[in-house]
């Protein structure tokens, strides 16, 4: 049954119905070729993929400077008595493990395109943020003490 809409002049024209699924205004994950056990709702990236992005900040010098200044703000937060290590996970999961898997999606394989796909980093759950956040973390803590009890000077506590 095709939809009439009315023009001014009272005369009559049906609506355009625009197929899902052609052109560029495709819906969905079918055109990506994923099977069904790895559609977003349900991925989760494997132990291998996890160290895999450890890894990769780790040797990122961009990331790693970043990680540094998570270090050092958890050293001022444990010399100020105020470090909390629930807090301290979900800034992790919440604002650096996406950037850690943002900067993955882009690098580039060579002659290995499809490197990326084998992880399906399309959707990261939060699960696998977590997980990903807690690896990072301990690496993150690991510097943080050492900082604080070491008195590195750059912890000055801000206070205001």
């Amino acid at each position: 049954m095709t939809d009439y809409r009315s023009r001014k002049d009272g005369s009559h024209y049906p609506l355009s119905r625009r197929k899902i699924g052609t052109g560029t205004m495709s819906t969905g994950t079918a055109h990506l070729n994923v099977p069904k056990a790895m559609t977003p709702k349900t991925a989760t990236i494997p132990d291998y993929a996890i160290r895999e992005l450890d890894l990769y900040w780790e040797n990122d010098e961009p990331l790693y400077r970043i990680s540094e200044a998570w270090s050092l703000n958890f050293a001022r937060k444990m010399k100020a008595g105020r470090y909390n290590h629930d807090l301290a996970l979900k800034g992790i999961r919440d604002n650096f493990v996406p950037e850690i898997v943002k900067k993955y999606r882009k690098e580039d394989y060579g002659d290995n395109p499809n490197f990326i796909e084998d992880y399906y980093l399309g959707k990261v759950s939060k699960a696998d943020k977590e997980a990903l956040a807690k690896v990072v973390l301990a690496n993150i803590e690991e510097q943080a003490e050492y900082l604080y009890k070491n008195n590195d000077p750059s912890l000055k506590i801000q206070r205001g």
